[in-house]
């Protein structure tokens, strides 16, 4: 009786044990592998892997049973997660009322040049600070390098510049990145991409165009410099796994500032986790609050919805000191508005319409200004750059009731001067 009890029991181990080791496998993998939460911008044969040693990788496969086959069951004691990646399509620049007036074409704008430099009176400033020695990161759709007013401006990695040509100097997997990269072409040369459109170098001259010559630009930090990223390609379009790469790239190259004026619904769990860990690499991140004209309370676009200390949202306001009408909202999730209607900036060669409009306008302005404030604080955190940015804000007319958890519109000189507890 008692050998039998103990071959049963020697059964029961065997069998509970053959059975977990079936069913181990599969369970992990489900607990790594996302499930998809927006099956319309889903990228079934493309993945984005988070591994243990905090690397982000764009994985591209078959099918979602190839990548589990050839790289989760690989990898599963490597891996914190993975999900498919997903494409964000960008909407083209916010309208404005009289845009839509005119029938959308802008070729010249009855707001004064550089409206948004003046209400935000970064010109008393500028004579204390223009940025020096700090570089903002824009994650974008490129720049188009051949505007006078990025010559000298842009971010040069030391350890590729004056180097060899085609080879990887630095050994960081990209080769010739000497001022920034494009992912979805893989290389360095990050020439604007969006024909007719200059986004990316819309808002990088919103940020540090330089204060020279016959253009009548005037960057918000002429002496910071610019790291284009680009993320998007020609379509309008880019994906969440080449956003990823970006932001972990604009770290390892030092970038105090990350500008991001795009957004996607809530697709992607990395993204938030990735956005998360700037908060220990003393990296402030700047994002639009999108163009839909809704409380993102209720109607969330992210990366703005996101909640995180070293987090500022912006949306928009017009040269008459009001939230722009497509401007999203939120008392709880915009931290406030900023310049973004009838914005005038640099622009491509195939771009004729200097003046845009969207909170991707609004948002540089706010990267510009702390790009400003850190150059005259080399010692402040994040979170100091933020809190005097927020509670420094100019309220006539510039935010309605529960339109952003500060109830204004940015205003550098008051910034500096909480900063630094002068009045200048």
């Amino acid at each position: 009786m008692l050998g039998r009890q103990v071959t049963n029991t020697l059964f029961f181990c065997v069998f509970t044990t053959l059975v977990l080791a079936a069913c181990s496998p599969q369970k992990e993998i489900d607990d790594i592998f996302n499930q998809s939460l927006c099956a319309a911008s889903q990228m079934d044969s493309q993945f984005v892997v988070e591994w243990q040693d905090g690397k982000v990788t764009v994985v591209k496969s078959k099918d979602r049973d190839t990548f589990i086959r050839d790289v989760l069951e690989k990898n599963l004691d490597k891996i914190v997660r993975a999900e498919h990646d997903h494409r964000i399509q960008f909407t083209p620049p916010a309208k404005t009322e009289s845009d839509e007036d005119s029938g959308g074409t802008i070729e010249a704008s009855a707001a004064p040049v550089n409206w948004g430099v003046s209400i935000t009176q970064a010109d008393f400033v500028w004579p204390h600070a223009k940025g020096s020695g700090i570089t903002v990161a824009v994650i974008d759709s490129g720049l188009e390098t051949s505007n006078a007013q990025f010559q000298g401006q842009l971010h040069i990695n030391p350890g590729e510049f004056g180097k060899t040509p085609g080879v990887d100097d630095d050994g960081n997997g990209l080769i010739d990145d000497i001022s920034g990269w494009d992912f979805p072409g893989n290389t360095g040369n990050v020439t604007e991409v969006l024909v007719g459109d200059s986004h990316g170098t819309h808002v990088a001259g919103i940020i540090a165009a330089a204060h020279s010559g016959s253009d009548k630009v005037m960057g918000m930090a002429p002496e910071a410099k610019i790291l284009p990223l680009n993320f998007m390609d020609a379509t309008r379009g880019g994906s969440i796994g080449d956003a990823l790469a970006a932001i972990d790239y604009a770290v390892a190259q030092g970038a105090k500032v990350i500008n991001a004026s795009w957004g996607s619904s809530g697709c992607s769990s990395i993204l938030e986790s990735k956005v998360a860990e700037l908060t220990g690499k003393n990296v402030l991140f700047v994002a639009a609050a999108g163009n839909s004209g809704v409380d993102i309370g209720f109607a969330p676009e992210f990366p703005a919805a996101y909640q995180f200390n070293h987090q500022i949202t912006v949306g928009a306001s017009g040269p008459n000191d009001f939230r722009a009408f497509f401007s999203n909202f939120s008392g709880a999730l915009v931290n406030l508005l900023a310049p973004g209607s009838e914005i005038f900036s640099t622009i491509a060669n195939d771009d004729f319409q200097p003046f845009k409009s969207g909170t991707s306008m609004a948002a540089p302005f706010v990267s510009g200004a702390a790009a400003v404030l850190w150059s005259s604080k080399p010692s402040a955190t994040p979170l100091e750059i933020k809190s005097v940015i927020l509670n420094s804000v100019d309220f006539s007319h510039s935010s309605g009731s529960g339109d952003t958890t500060s109830g204004g519109r940015l205003n550098l000189r008051k910034a500096y001067n909480l900063l630094h507890g002068t009045s200048i």
